[in-house]
């Protein structure tokens, strides 16, 4: 790995990070674009997921014992489906489009938070729903964490609870999504 590689990467890594250890989540949505400055697609996916598996062992080991496990149930199931939708679209697309629809998807969910953020109200199946879209964007871009959020606070009430949860939904399944991208590094 050459240093101005090494450098995209400890740039895009810490701020993306950065930013999610002050908001809670955003973590991907920061580095992934940095990380395109340097690298192709599949390898900033595998690194940021990578990162996400070691911090995912503290976090999850840390809030164990207020992590909502039913809803964690509910958007696993329906995130696995997602999550091989993402990564079979991710392995036989283009990067061009990929990288554009990246950009509409960074692009809308900041309209959603700065044009009025209102929550959304989810029933059983909205949530579903947002579950296979969250794994979905998570296997393609490993950047479902705001879809998630959506979920979880629909669900959860207390905010010790909210965070312990999103943060083992969205960590859990990307630590599989990591067993899928560690190849594409080598």
């Amino acid at each position: 790995m050459d240093t101005e590689l090494l450098l995209i990467l400890i740039i895009g890594i810490f701020l993306g990070f950065y930013i999610q250890t002050v908001v809670g989540f955003a973590g991907s949505l920061i580095a992934l674009p940095i990380l395109l400055f340097g690298m192709e697609l599949p390898d900033a996916i595998a690194y940021i997921s990578i990162f996400y598996l070691f911090s995912s062992v503290f976090l999850i080991s840390k809030e164990w014992k207020k992590i909502d496990r039913n809803i964690i149930m509910k958007l696993i199931l329906a995130s696995v489906i997602g999550v091989v939708l993402g990564t079979l679209v991710l392995s036989f697309s283009k990067p061009i489009f990929l990288k554009k629809g990246l950009g509409v998807f960074i692009l809308l969910y900041l309209a959603y938070v700065y044009f009025g953020k209102r929550q959304v109200k989810l029933n059983k199946a909205g949530i579903v729903v947002f579950g296979v879209f969250a794994g979905f964007f998570s296997g393609l871009f490993s950047t479902g964490g705001p879809l998630y959020v959506m979920c979880v606070e629909n669900s959860v009430k207390n905010a010790t609870t909210f965070r312990a949860t999103k943060h083992s939904t969205s960590d859990l399944l990307r630590r599989k999504i990591s067993d899928f991208y560690v190849g594409s590094i080598q």
